[in-house]
């Protein structure tokens, strides 16, 4: 078990670093730029599966001036912000979309470790806008179709003025140790060998101490 408990402190260490901004710098933005001059990361998504460029073992995204350079149909794209100084596009494509050529669709887990690090970063963020412009297309008040701001990560109803942001579902990690061992544990959709530390959403007026604690029981 040394080997899983030394993966497992690798990768959460890893995360950690990466959360805490050691990697290159993430700086969210909402109003994309005026001109597309420059090449872009664009993290476009079919479902919740990502389109790379297939690699052995690695794989990465498309990084063009123009998504359309790809020939592929966007049905709706969301300007992400800055990574170092490269702009960044949540794109959503239609189901049944073929790939380019040499691409293909994965789940971020699969790419998880295989996509460089700072892109995985920004993918799970990408992935969460382009779900919610997907389910957020009219209002739940009244049923108008919504209409994006532009001025905030929001969508606003013309008729009622309600506004609807990205829907955050508060969870919690946590790393229990003791001594030179972790607690670890295994989902039913895990990959034989693969096992994970504690995490879990939390419950609505639960605080992020007893979120834990619960966790922790039920491993």
């Amino acid at each position: 078990m040394d080997g899983v408990a030394e993966t497992a402190r690798s990768s959460y260490n890893t995360a950690v670093r990466a959360k805490m901004g050691f990697g290159r710098k993430f700086t969210s933005g909402i109003v994309p730029p005026s001109e597309k001059r420059e090449p872009t990361w664009w993290f476009a998504f079919q479902g919740n599966k990502l389109l790379v460029h297939q690699g052995s073992p690695s794989v990465t995204i498309p990084c063009l001036v123009d998504f359309a350079e790809l020939g592929v149909m966007a049905l709706s794209r969301h300007y992400l912000g800055l990574l170092d100084q490269t702009p960044c596009y949540a794109v959503e494509l239609a189901e049944g979309t073929p790939p380019p050529a040499g691409m293909s669709f994965e789940g971020l887990r699969q790419v998880f470790g295989r996509l460089d690090e700072d892109l995985f970063w920004v993918a799970t963020r990408a992935v969460q806008i382009v779900d919610w412009g997907r389910t957020h297309l009219f209002c739940g008040q009244c049923g108008t179709p919504l209409r994006t701001k532009t001025t905030e990560r929001a969508k606003e109803c013309p008729i009622c003025g309600q506004l609807h942001f990205p829907r955050l579902a508060p969870a919690i990690i946590v790393l229990v140790e003791r001594g030179r061992e972790l607690l670890l544990a295994r989902s039913r959709h895990f990959l034989p060998g693969m096992y994970s530390v504690l995490a879990g959403f939390v419950e609505p007026g639960e605080s992020l101490e007893e979120a834990v604690v619960r966790e922790v029981n039920h491993s």
